[in-house]
């Protein structure tokens, strides 16, 4: 990373240095499900599909997780994608089980790099 000219910053402009591996990025690739409700199976568990896409953090990854019920703070009901995917685009078969009736549950994917 390398400062903006002197001319395009301001005086208490500072350099920030970020050691370790680069942030991984993973984006929705499509997984949106407008106006649908899902029904639980006999078990009261749901699944329907999480389409994604990683890109950046250097590959090989070490994990990608998700997080079925995200609180925005830690990732706690979250299961691992295995095998661990490669860059690019992806789908996983998500499994809600015990789904609570009325709930709206949030989805998040994290990735991590050795």
């Amino acid at each position: 990373m390398t400062l903006a000219p002197s001319t395009d910053r301001d005086s208490d402009s500072v350099l920030v240095s970020v050691a370790g591996p680069l942030p991984v990025d993973i984006t929705d690739n499509g997984s949106t499900f407008p106006g649908k409700t899902f029904m639980p199976d006999s078990n009261g568990d749901i699944t329907f599909d999480v389409l994604y896409k990683i890109s950046n953090g250097d590959p090989p990854y070490d994990s990608v997780w998700i997080d079925y019920d995200y609180n925005f703070v830690t990732f706690q009901n979250r299961v691992q994608i295995t095998p661990t995917p490669g860059e690019g685009a992806g789908v996983y078969s998500l499994t809600i089980p015990d789904v609570a009736g009325g709930h709206s549950y949030y989805i998040a994917i994290r990735g991590k790099r050795r």
